[in-house]
């Protein structure tokens, strides 16, 4: 009852209020190999640099995981969940119920997933306000959890122009400490890069909504964001 008065909440702010919602994100990094490793052992200033670019999502999960105390959950208990998606914009064979609902066995627990194709921040709005009336509706049963899950399939193409964004920020931190240290910058010793590129060139991040405030989230367009992150330590030589 308490997160359905959470969602309920929603339905009354603005559009930019949506802010408020609460991601946890999960950037999956992935160590690459690094770009070179000669003079590993060599002294210098070693900095480190990182980056980051947001990029719309081009596909968004979202799972709804419901529980009851006193009644079953079955296919005929979560069609108002179902009918609610649909009529949020959610197509109809994107939206799956739990395979244990096949078998005779009593459930108090259920997930419903919904799969969104370029999600947008209107269709995050009508769901939030279409699944909200429908959970009002129901007796007995209560919304546990909502889970988002973004994920942009332009990894791949985008990371070499965040990572020219991380080596830049490595530079002028070298550029930085080596005025305050009265020397020059020499050649690179050598790089290693930490980049967030998932399986199939994939980026993901992850939130869950009704649990609050965080400062990653500065505008409603985070919600169906994914952020690109790239990161370098490098060495430089020194030059007196």
């Amino acid at each position: 009852m308490r997160t359905t008065l959470t969602l309920l909440m929603l339905l009354a702010l603005p559009s930019a209020a949506i802010a408020q919602i609460v991601p946890v994100q999960m950037p999956n990094r992935v160590p690459m190999a690094p770009a070179s490793q000669s003079n590993a052992g060599a002294h210098g200033i070693t900095v480190n640099g990182s980056a980051m670019k947001k990029f719309p999502a081009t596909r968004a999960q979202i799972s709804l995981s419901f529980y009851s105390r006193t009644a079953n959950i079955d296919t005929a208990t979560m069609q108002p969940i179902v009918d609610a998606l649909v009529k949020a914009g959610v197509a109809r064979e994107n939206v799956s119920l739990p395979a244990s609902f096949g078998s005779p066995a009593t459930l108090n627990n259920a997930t419903v997933v919904a799969v969104v194709p370029n999600p947008t921040v209107a269709q995050m709005q009508a769901g939030i306000a279409s699944v909200g009336a429908a959970i009002a509706g129901m007796s007995g049963i209560s919304l546990g959890n909502a889970q988002v899950l973004l994920e942009t399939d332009r990894c791949a193409d985008v990371i070499d122009t965040v990572r020219a964004g991380a080596i830049k920020n490595a530079r002028a931190k070298a550029d930085e400490t080596a005025r305050e240290l009265q020397v020059q910058v020499g050649p690179v010793l050598n790089v290693v890069a930490n980049d967030q590129v998932g399986a199939n060139g994939v980026c993901s991040s992850q939130y869950s909504v009704g649990q609050g405030n965080n400062g990653a989230i500065t505008s409603p367009d985070d919600y169906v964001s994914v952020p690109v992150y790239a990161g370098v330590s490098i060495t430089f030589a020194i030059k007196n």
